[in-house]
């Protein structure tokens, strides 16, 4: 027997004999849907990966996302291996469920009522068998769940007449300003399907939009923060979509500390309400002994204090757009839509 070999057998046996826990690290085998989650630049974010991570966080297990090419792909890798489970939705377990009897699939989080009312499907998590890993409670309870129903609820898209606005506007609008997009995304390393998403929540991805408080553009950019950006018309696509992404990668710069997609969250929070605020409310959370860098620990400091009109909108800010974002990710717009002429999406260097 290789020698390395025999000495992690010899110690997980001396550990096993101690009454102590060898296994810290709980493989979550998934394929990106509406349902798990949702690939980010740099991260996974997404309804049903958010419950596992707090399910597993709350019996204080690590967590490692394996990425697979379908919900198939990820069920076959669960037979004899008991720290695995398998994360899927609704539509996914029908199809499914009969092929893997010697699976077992539990669901998680909310009741069926409250998923219809926060448009949410009910997600499963599958596993082969409960023993041999560390003691897991495959039935534990989700502490942080109302705070995950709000963040990740899909009533925004799901609502009709905003549905009806968004087709509009990927069919109409982003086509004539798909490469001022994805050209701006390049330079300043962003995800351009992000900045789409927040362009739509900002404006419909309008350029003749102009708000009470006089913000304008597609980005509704202040005039102060269009000047400090060096954003000469903002009423222009060009302009006003380049300083947007400028104005986005500071903030996310500005908020390196937290990990993604924790950062994006923030980031984007820091563009709707000014940077000094969410940092404000990292203070109070530092002070706390709270890890100001957790998103979910912000969004939580700020559902609290409902009468606050900046948190509620920064809230529903980020929310809208993370799901806007989803929908680009999930149905993505036809290429034949997009110009092959790139013209004046070009921005100075």
């Amino acid at each position: 027997m290789h020698k390395t070999k025999w000495l992690m057998l010899l110690l997980s046996s001396w550990f096993a004999q101690a009454g102590l826990a060898t296994v810290t690290d709980l493989k979550i085998v998934a394929a990106t849907g509406s349902g798990s989650f949702t690939p980010y630049v740099g991260a996974a974010d997404g309804y049903g990966l958010a419950l596992l991570r707090n399910w597993a966080a709350n019996q204080q297990w690590q967590v490692t996302l394996l990425q697979h090419g379908s919900v198939a792909t990820a069920l076959n890798q669960l037979p004899n291996k008991p720290c695995y489970v398998a994360l899927l939705a609704t539509t996914e377990l029908v199809a499914l469920q009969q092929q893997y009897r010697h699976l077992t699939f539990t669901a998680i989080g909310a009741s069926t009522a409250v998923l219809g009312k926060n448009s949410l499907p009910q997600v499963y998590m599958a596993y082969y068998s409960q023993q041999g890993c560390g003691g897991v409670d495959y039935t534990a309870n989700i502490p942080a769940l109302p705070l995950l129903l709000g963040f990740y609820q899909q009533n925004f898209a799901t609502d009709p007449s905003t549905q009806a606005s968004f087709s509009k506007a990927r069919l109409q609008r982003l086509p004539k300003l798909w490469w001022h997009f994805r050209w701006n995304a390049l330079r300043y390393r962003l995800d351009y399907k992000m900045l789409v998403a927040q362009g739509f929540q900002e404006s419909y991805l309008r350029s003749d939009v102009t708000s009470p408080t006089g913000v304008k553009g597609v980005m509704m950019l202040t005039q102060d923060t269009a000047d400090l950006l060096g954003v000469g018309d903002r009423t222009h696509p060009r302009h006003s979509i380049k300083g947007g992404a400028k104005y986005l990668r500071v903030q996310l710069d500005d908020f390196a500390d937290s990990p993604m997609p924790d950062r994006l969250w923030l980031a984007l929070a820091a563009y709707n309400m000014g940077p000094n605020a969410v940092k404000r409310i990292q203070a109070n959370l530092r002070a706390s002994n709270i890890d100001p860098n957790q998103w979910q620990a912000v969004y939580s400091y700020m559902a609290a204090r409902p009468r606050q009109g900046q948190y509620q909108q920064a809230m529903d800010y980020v929310t809208r757009i993370r799901s806007f974002y989803e929908q680009m990710v999930h149905k993505p717009l036809d290429q034949k839509k997009i110009p092959s002429n790139i013209g004046d999406a070009l921005p100075e260097w």
